[in-house]
């Protein structure tokens, strides 16, 4: 029923037939190509994704429901423990994903994702370009390889940590240095988390020795005793940044009687603030400021502390 002449002999019902089995053929490939072209606009040229898990009928009769369950079943598992192990190494989960295809030809593709994600359980936004070069587009006489570039990208999150790291950020956006801006929201959130976490601990657990006083940027922790003859120990708790990455900045002070200094024959008064930061680095942060609590709690010459402290 290929040729001309035999669509002359066939009746009235016959070609009705035959134009509607055609015109769903048709109605079909279009469909088909609405498909493609749509997935092309998400994913772009040479990256349509495939189809392991379409369901054929089998010579048999049967079909391959099951083995295209099983498949799905093992990548859903495959990708959801991908994704825990990327939240737990990195503290980053994403949330929601959406991408397009802005520009295409032969020989580039350029894509704009957009991104919901949370880093320490905070909301950030990020939106980026991605040139990506096609490898159909390189010629035996080009030397650079196919590939991927970002071009521009734009992350938004809540003020408060635009107040304090947006200047920065937008300087590491100017240069298009994504993993910088990461860095610094990253290693500023876990500041912002561990510095809370610790002063609720101690404030919570030592609460006739700890006060706390929070400023714009910093905490004051004040370690002291109600009783006047003990050292009283400040910690004024702030941060910096170096090489887009923010570290704790804690100074200690020491305040004492006259008494206590004139009998610390050893300097050890005098000497804490340094002793404290060669504790923080060997021992870290909690471990040397329980010691200087416990050194505030002290009853006696020898050192021996309240039963809280024991």
């Amino acid at each position: 029923m290929g040729d001309t002449e035999d669509l002359s002999s066939l009746s009235k019902e016959e070609l009705a037939e035959f134009q509607r089995v055609n015109s769903e053929t048709i109605f079909s490939l279009e469909e088909e190509i609405k498909l493609l072209k749509t997935q092309i606009k998400q994913f772009g040229p040479d990256r349509l994704p495939s189809h392991p898990y379409q369901v054929v009928q089998r010579p048999n009769g049967g079909t391959n429901v099951a083995d295209v369950q099983n498949m799905l079943e093992a990548d859903i598992k495959k990708y959801s423990h991908r994704l825990a192990e990327t939240a737990r190494l990195t503290d980053i989960t994403i949330e929601k994903v959406q991408r397009e295809v802005l520009e295409m030809d032969e020989f580039r593709c350029k894509k704009r994702f957009s991104l919901e994600l949370k880093v320490f359980d905070r909301t950030v936004h990020l939106v980026y370009d991605m040139q990506e070069t096609l490898a159909s587009s390189h010629t035996e006489h080009e030397s650079h390889p196919a590939g991927c570039m970002i071009t521009w990208f734009e992350v938004t999150f809540e003020q408060d940590i635009n107040d304090a790291i947006g200047e920065m950020i937008a300087e590491a956006a100017d240069e298009v240095a994504i993993h910088s801006v990461f860095s610094l929201l990253k290693t500023y959130l876990l500041w912002v988390k561990t510095r809370r976490q610790l002063v609720e601990h101690f404030s919570q657990m030592y609460p006739e020795l700890v006060t706390v006083d929070i400023e714009e940027n910093r905490v004051k922790l004040t370690i002291s005793n109600p009783k006047p003859d003990h050292p009283k120990f400040i910690l004024d708790w702030g941060r910096k940044t170096v090489n887009y990455w923010v570290e704790p900045d804690i100074r200690l002070s020491v305040e004492a009687p006259q008494a206590l200094i004139a009998m610390d024959d050893k300097g050890i008064l005098h000497e804490a603030p340094e002793m404290f930061s060669v504790m923080v680095k060997s021992h870290g942060l909690e471990k040397a400021i329980t010691c200087l609590v416990k050194l505030v709690a002290s009853t006696g010459p020898q050192g021996q502390t309240t039963d809280d402290m024991s």
